[in-house]
């Protein structure tokens, strides 16, 4: 029996690209503020997991959204960036919609989005 396809750490990265290019302002209709506030987070929750949990940014891929890496990344944002509750939830906000996006693209993504 075949095991079944992981998504790669490419895959995150293109999934992101397909999201903040594509998908927010043809298909969404997103305001380029929008879109700007989006890349922003995800590139928060980059930084995060590069920065403070010691992952290359070559090797980041769905497998670093479990929910114990996200409640981190909340609690890094509120304790050590000293970021306002609005702010950490826009941020949470935008990664949620990053993966439930990404879950509808790809149907092995599902859980991931499930388990955020």
């Amino acid at each position: 029996m075949k095991k079944p396809a992981t998504p790669t750490s490419s895959s995150f990265w293109s999934y992101a690209r397909s999201y903040l290019h594509d998908y927010l302002p043809k298909v969404r209709g997103a305001s380029p503020r929008t879109i700007e506030a989006y890349r922003i987070s995800l590139e928060n929750y980059v930084h995060y997991l590069t920065s403070v949990q010691d992952i290359p940014r070559e090797v980041i891929s769905f497998d670093h959204f479990s929910r114990d890496l996200l409640k981190g990344w909340v609690k890094w944002m509120q304790e050590t960036k000293n970021y306002q509750p609005r702010t950490v939830g826009l941020r949470l906000t935008s990664i949620k919609a990053f993966l439930h996006y990404v879950s509808a693209e790809d149907i092995v993504l599902m859980a991931v989005d499930e388990s955020a």
